[in-house]
């Protein structure tokens, strides 16, 4: 695969269309036991993005983030309309803000209420590191945003160095 591909470490657009490949063909676990730290760009990072939003909206369950270092230049989005599903990271997983994200770096539901609710969301042992209101390129990205959402629970999670706000919720039932 490498000799095929013939990039090290693979661009996350082709990781998406493995788990993209793996969901049709019914995988019930996908794992990734890799370290995406590597600089990537929002169009990679948007492809892996929408194959996890692929894996919640088959039906739920749990996406596992193994111990790593994934920075980020799009944010993880929850879609809006998904129901049971926890984002678990292994104890060591991080997810940090790249220099161009702009955005929340975890989403959970649209902050515009337009489409459905997303409902039961567990997110645990996760640490986020966003860019502090010093570092070069800052933004005001917020760590977690949840949008239209009900049932939502936060466990053992850190969020740090957030330019913007760790945790912002956009509505009294979240």
């Amino acid at each position: 695969s490498l000799r095929a591909i013939d990039v090290w470490p693979w661009p996350r657009s082709i990781h998406g269309a493995l788990v993209d490949r793996l969901v049709a063909d019914g995988a019930a676990r996908i794992a990734f036991d890799i370290d995406f730290s590597s600089r990537s760009t929002e169009i990679e990072d948007r492809a892996f993005a929408d194959a996890l939003d692929a894996v919640l909206q088959a039906g739920g369950g749990e996406v596992l983030v193994p111990k790593g270092l994934y920075r980020l230049e799009a944010p993880w989005i929850v879609p809006d309309g998904a129901v049971d599903i926890t984002l678990r990271g292994e104890r060591g997983a991080y997810l940090m803000a790249g220099p161009g994200l702009d955005a929340g770096l975890l989403q959970i539901g649209r902050r515009d209420h337009a489409s459905g609710q997303v409902e039961n969301i567990g997110v645990e042992t996760l640490r986020l590191h966003g860019r502090g209101a010093t570092d070069p390129g800052t933004t005001n990205a917020n760590g977690i945003e949840l949008g239209n959402c009900l049932n939502v629970v936060v466990r053992d999670v850190h969020i740090q160095s957030f330019a913007g706000r760790g945790f912002v919720g956009n509505k009294p039932n979240t």
